[in-house]
């Protein structure tokens, strides 16, 4: 368990699969589970192989994360965040191919500064669901191919932006 800042950045071939890595405290079940604040998660595939596991990326109350040039792929929900009672603020989430999961980013209720640029969301049920109370910084340049829905919008009061989005493959 690492409880401070951290960068994880992975060789060319490494692979964390479901049975994970925690990064502070958490009971939740995903590969990589944050909950420390100033984390880079950069250059990591991430396989869920197909499992029930929640997801690949957990954030739970987590400031200034970074995910980056990363491949997360077959989980229920490749990048999820918080749970009752937390608040994640200014996460980035650039460069990943997030593929072949239920839902490519979700649970994003309540995350504040959220950025979502320059991303390949691949066969996912949802590309990216996004919450009530999320505040989006911004959701640009993202390549979107054969999801079922690739951005779906639950809030009920929309003011962001979502900018220069490739959408294909519907």
């Amino acid at each position: 368990v690492v409880n401070k800042s951290v960068q994880i950045q992975a060789n060319d071939g490494a692979t964390v699969t479901s049975d994970g890595v925690k990064v502070g405290d958490s009971d939740r079940d995903g590969s990589v589970v944050v909950t420390a604040d100033d984390v880079v998660i950069d250059g990591i595939e991430l396989d869920g192989e197909n499992s029930d596991t929640n997801g690949g990326v957990i954030v739970e109350g987590a400031t200034n994360l970074t995910i980056n040039s990363s491949d997360i792929h077959d989980y229920r929900t490749g990048i999820t965040f918080g749970s009752e009672g937390t608040t994640d603020s200014e996460i980035t989430i650039e460069q990943n191919t997030i593929s072949n999961n239920t839902a490519g980013i979700g649970s994003t209720d309540g995350v504040q500064g959220l950025e979502i640029d320059g991303n390949n969301f691949n066969e996912n049920e949802e590309g990216i669901g996004l919450g009530g109370g999320v505040s989006v910084e911004s959701i640009s340049k993202n390549d979107f191919e054969s999801n079922d829905r690739h951005i779906k919008d639950y809030r009920s009061d929309v003011n962001e932006t979502l900018l220069q989005n490739v959408k294909s493959g519907n």
